[in-house]
């Protein structure tokens, strides 16, 4: 890309700032960028600072204030293209179209000049590198270090401006390096960029860039760790991502840089990341994101310095624009009240958790739209509830918790997964053992795969047997056995032992053959049959070939419209080439495909019973399910047990409230009418059933003219979005699972 064909000003670089801050964000990076002026007035990165300023006050339609700081600039630098070309933009509209005009004529004037075009580069430059500063945006490092290159090749910029481009440069780099798929030849780069700068006769580039060398030293790949994955080389299909990570680490060298300065080598080969620091922090004391940086590659190794570091930097600067030493140390007290180290005494870990607490308050005052820090900040209220007032302290984290739970902002699983297994363990102890099902749920849901702690899963799985303990009831049972086998597709080496329930199960299993839920059958004699004996493996098999056989008439009788009694002998399947093993009678399967005398619940054997009223006035259903009968399993255990026991929701399925007798047509069109949204279960077996397909284009067309849409799709796994579909935004949960944006859509406000 070539960016000297594009038009000075930051208006047209279509900035995350502009478009996606909150007006607690925009208050932070204003402080930040404000505290920066002082660190740079003798260099000319000053004016990106300042320009900066000035596009974040017109974000905030602040333009009086905007007006102010660009003529500033054009005061100390007349020849300043994108103080210019913000003007022009912020003139025109203000329909200002003869001011706007005679900036626009300066503009062109002054384009002409090489050092005029190099210094608008390195602004716009250092805009795009801080504007992506916050971790939840995509950070576009090489737009960024596009523009310094571009501005160092015009051949405009003095030696002093050329070193301070490196810095940033070299910045860059380093964040790219420190992304899980890091590539070596970034690290290389960022040596080579960052040494070029630390020569700069400015204070704050020369201990920029040392704390970011001592990053560079202190998260260098270890040998051990290349040794680890050699393995993987052999076989790159196992862990494509793994694979990538150690061919760039194998092809990481020594920075030629090391051999220019052997103070730099000695850290290198020494890993001595403190020294990197101690320098930088020698050279200016007070800088507080040289003393952020430092505490946070300290941290684990050293809490205690960690926390003396940031405390200094909190004193040096205890503005909101400081905002992430407070964080950090919040979280350094947050974890040490949570392991209860054996050197503090409880007063001390009272004491932490007061720390904690006051610097989360402190964050969550200045971006009070981030979850994550509201969640956090829950989590220490419910820590402190075991020291010092229990109940008040309980129900802060529980408000707390479900504040944090309707944010919308960014967050990554691994942030959800921590926040809903906190908000499980708080509701377990307030006695909320099925609210703290739900959120165990959703914690196992954004769970990586294979993730060494599985406490939540252990927890989720407790207070599920517990449940069916208390009330031995089929919904219960069929729940727990979901979830077991949801905790093993999580964690291969995860062990749930159901032997004294497989009884039961099988029972279920039986119940649900002779109710036709055939697929749900099927799916728990799977879950349990690696722990069965002799006798009972046998059982299972003959369920099995009951459950073959019986799948095999229904598709018959569907194909030919005809009554099952009209299906001939010579049409069912032959028993003796299905695969089981041959002392299973054939009678024996008959028998229990065509079983009637299996005792069936006057409720649903596998489902929850549906809520008297539904939440939406005006409706009988909250919702209406279109699923495929193979997705039964999920609609039953986890969107149903979310959506009705969560969420208290009242849902509609055919299963458990269509009335027997009555036309499914006509039952299908009264409850799509009578629902107030219908929740497509989008898969590759619902995209393969026609029924499905014609109930959610029924319920497109039932919409009334100037309603909100009435389908969501929900998908739930990889398959094409048919295009009628397609037009309607979708809830994947392979990706992720929110269901609180969910039930904000199904509670009608």
């Amino acid at each position: 890309m070539d960016t000297m064909e594009e038009p000075a000003g930051f208006f047209s670089l279509h900035l995350n700032i502009q478009e996606q801050s909150t007006s607690s964000e925009l208050n932070v990076k204003l402080a930040s960028h404000l505290k920066r002026i002082n660190s740079y007035k003798d260099i000319p990165i000053q004016f990106a600072v300042k320009n900066t300023i000035g596009f974040i006050y017109t974000c905030q339609s602040n333009y009086y204030e905007a007006e102010k700081k660009f003529e500033g600039i054009l005061k100390e630098d007349p020849r300043n293209l994108n103080a210019l070309a913000n003007l022009e933009e912020l003139c025109r509209r203000l329909k200002r179209t003869k001011d706007s005009k005679r900036y626009r004529t300066q503009l062109k004037d002054y384009s002409k000049y090489d050092a005029c075009k190099a210094r608008c580069l390195v602004e716009k430059g250092y805009i795009v590198a801080f504007d992506t500063y916050d971790v939840s945006y995509e950070v576009n490092y090489e737009l960024s270090t596009n523009y310094f290159e571009q501005a160092i090749r015009t051949k405009g910029l003095s030696s002093e401006e050329i070193k301070t481009c490196h810095c940033f440069i070299g910045i860059n780099y380093v964040r790219k390096y420190l992304n899980p798929m890091h590539q070596a030849e970034d690290y290389c780069q960022s040596f080579e960029h960052l040494f070029e700068a630390t020569t700069s006769n400015n204070k704050k580039i020369q201990a920029t860039c040392w704390s970011y060398l001592g990053n560079l030293v202190g998260y260098k790949p270890p040998a051990d760790k290349i040794m680890e994955y050699q393995q993987l080389l052999q076989d790159p299909t196992s862990n494509t991502e793994i694979y990538q990570y150690t061919r760039s680490v194998r092809k990481l060298r020594v920075p030629q840089t090391l051999e220019k300065n052997s103070e730099l080598k000695d850290y290198w080969y020494r890993n001595d990341y403190r020294g990197c620091f101690e320098k930088a922090l020698t050279i200016l004391p007070e800088d507080t994101d040289t003393l952020n940086k430092y505490a946070k590659v300290i941290v684990r190794k050293n809490k205690k310095k960690a926390l003396a570091l940031l405390h200094d930097s909190i004193c040096f600067d205890p503005t909101e624009s400081n905002w992430y030493a407070h964080q950090m140390r919040a979280q350094i007290y947050m974890q040490i009240g949570e392991d209860e180290y054996e050197e503090y005494k409880e007063a001390d870990t009272i004491h932490n958790l007061q720390m904690a607490k006051d610097d989360f308050v402190r964050i969550c005052n200045c971006t009070p739209d981030r979850s994550t820090q509201l969640g956090q900040l829950a989590q220490v209220y419910h820590l402190l509830s075991h020291y010092e007032n229990p109940d008040s302290n309980m129900k802060l984290a529980l408000a707390t918790f479900t504040q944090a739970l309707q944010k919308t902002d960014e967050v990554s699983s691994h942030q959800y997964k921590l926040l809903h297994e906190w908000h499980g363990d708080c509701l377990q102890e307030y006695d909320e053992q099925l609210q703290a099902i739900e959120s165990y749920k959703r914690a196992v849901e954004c769970s990586w795969k294979n993730e060494k702690r599985n406490n939540t899963m252990k927890n989720l799985l407790s207070l599920l047997r517990n449940k069916y303990d208390q009330v031995k009831s089929d919904k219960d049972l069929g729940e727990l056995v979901y979830w077991v086998y949801v905790c093993k597709q999580k964690n291969d080496a995860f062990v749930e032992n159901l032997g004294e329930y497989t009884p039961s199960i099988i029972s279920l299993a039986e119940k649900c053959i002779a109710r036709k839920n055939l697929d749900i059958a099927d799916h728990f004699l799977d879950v349990i049959f690696s722990e069965l004996h002799e006798e009972q493996k046998n059982r299972v098999k003959t369920l099995k070939l009951a459950i073959i056989t019986e799948k095999h008439i229904m598709t018959l009788v569907e194909q030919s419209n005809d009554d099952r009694a009209k299906v001939s002998d010579e049409e069912q399947p032959s028993l003796s080439t299905l695969s089981v093993e041959d002392n299973l009678s054939e009678t024996s399967c008959k028998q229990v495909a065509m079983q009637p005398n299996v005792e069936i619940q006057a409720e649903h054997t596998c489902m929850l019973s549906p809520l008297p009223q539904a939440y939406n006035a005006g409706f009988e259903y909250d919702f209406f399910v279109c699923h495929s009968p193979k997705d039964s399993i999920w609609v039953y255990y986890n969107l149903l047990t979310k959506l009705e026991t969560g969420y208290n929701l009242k849902g509609c399925v055919e299963d458990r409230d269509f009335l027997p007798g009555e036309s499914i047509i006509n039952s299908r069109t009264t409850a799509i009418k009578k629902s107030y949204k219908v929740l497509a279960i989008v898969s590759k077996d619902f995209l393969n059933n026609d029924q499905c397909q014609h109930q959610y284009q029924q319920a497109m067309i039932t919409r009334e003219p100037g309603t909100p849409p009435k389908v969501i799709p929900i998908k739930i796994d990889d398959c094409t979005m048919p295009d009628d579909l397609a037009l309607y935004t979708c809830i994947d949960v392979k990706k992720s699972y929110d269901w609180e944006k969910l039930e904000r859509i199904l509670k009608c406000p």
